[in-house]
């Protein structure tokens, strides 16, 4: 089992609870072994939670070292559907182009992962997406699920 690297910079922010959640149920679906030894608890549902970014990132760094691999939150990342993204999935799922729903990504993103800002950059037809690192680097993990 290999110990996934870790950027020990302090990094200030919270993400949203439905992230957790995700990963729970990710967890329930694919590895239950690990799920049962997990020594963290599920958000209640309903409620309007953040996390803070410490503790997810703690949370994603011991389910990595668990699996033995820290590229599990692609597999993760691949089960998010629109109720993971709460009301921000629902406005973004409203909007006409792919460019208005980054738009109001960037707007309301705060809600659901208050980290760095997106900046979103639109050069030769791509869209590139780029997170800063103002307030830290919250780590490979964390980046994969924002």
């Amino acid at each position: 089992m290999t110990k996934p690297s870790i950027d020990s910079s302090p990094v200030s922010g919270h993400v949203s609870a439905s992230y957790v959640a995700l990963l729970f149920d990710w967890l329930a679906q694919a590895h239950p072994a690990v799920l049962a030894e997990m020594p963290y608890t599920r958000p209640a549902a309903g409620e309007l939670n953040r996390v803070p970014v410490h503790t997810w990132r703690t949370m994603l760094d011991w389910v990595a070292a668990r699996l033995g691999c820290s590229s599990f939150t692609l597999e993760v990342a691949s089960h998010v559907k629109l109720a993971n993204t709460g009301l921000l999935g629902y406005v973004a799922s409203c909007c006409a182009t792919v460019g208005e729903a980054f738009a109001r990504l960037q707007q309301f993103e705060h809600l659901v992962y208050s980290i760095n800002a997106l900046q979103v950059h639109s050069e030769g037809g791509d869209i590139h997406l780029r997170w800063g690192i103002e307030r830290g680097r919250p780590g490979h993990c964390v980046d994969t699920l924002a």
